[in-house]
């Protein structure tokens, strides 16, 4: 899970970044996509969860992939009539031809939403969760903390943060810390984008839930 620590606190400029924090960039990338598409790309969270699985070998899919391509861009000379026209940001697309986008995004929303991310990769026909969800709200998690090691919990599951109206953030496990000759030495830590998160211990807000899903080792 290299990957989810090196990008934790800061984008990948390969993947559009759709709000990984409060900063100029994020908002030019969030924007950009609404200003190209006329509508809301998802969040960075979910986008980055599926960044990192990538990274570790989990191969896109027409169910779940991301696609961007920059378009050539080319001039059309107007007749100036003596005055100098305003030449407009004309781009040719491989797939949807001549259009007014510097570069197209193409993804799924198994990509970029945290509750259909959620609902593919726990789907047992997709192959890739082992055993089922493991759901807990903060007191089950206090519980369940000494006996840890036999949940089957590791580096690369997905953990989703749920409450009343369903799951709403994506994050992936970074790290699970197992020390049963403390009270306090047995946690789960994961990093996350949206509030940035680097290898942070798990606490489970009141009136909230999290969801995680332990992933096959053989999934790809």
């Amino acid at each position: 899970m290299q990957y989810a620590l090196d990008y934790s606190e800061d984008s990948n400029p390969e993947y559009i970044d759709l709000g990984s924090g409060f900063n100029l960039k994020t908002i030019k990338g969030y924007v950009e996509y609404f200003m190209l598409y006329g509508k809301r790309a998802g969040s960075d969270c979910a986008n980055f969860t599926s960044q990192a699985l990538h990274a570790g070998d989990i191969s896109m899919n027409e169910d779940w992939y991301y696609e961007s391509e920059y378009n050539q861009s080319f001039r059309i000379d107007y007749p100036s009539y003596g005055l100098q026209p305003i030449q407009p940001n004309i781009f040719f697309s491989n797939k949807s031809g001549v259009t007014h986008r510097p570069k197209d995004y193409n993804f799924t929303n198994t990509w970029t939403v945290a509750r259909k991310q959620y609902e593919y990769f726990s789907n047992e026909s997709n192959g890739y969760i082992n055993g089922s969800v493991l759901k807990m709200n903060g007191d089950e998690y206090n519980t369940v903390k000494p006996f840890l090691r036999f949940l089957n919990i590791q580096k690369g599951d997905l953990m989703f943060y749920g409450n009343e109206d369903g799951i709403y953030h994506s994050t992936i496990i970074t790290d699970v810390l197992y020390d049963t000759k403390a009270s306090d030495g047995n946690k789960i830590k994961y990093s996350a984008h949206s509030i940035n998160r680097t290898n942070k211990e798990l606490s489970i807000p009141d009136e909230d839930y999290v969801c995680i899903i332990r992933m096959k080792n053989d999934a790809s």
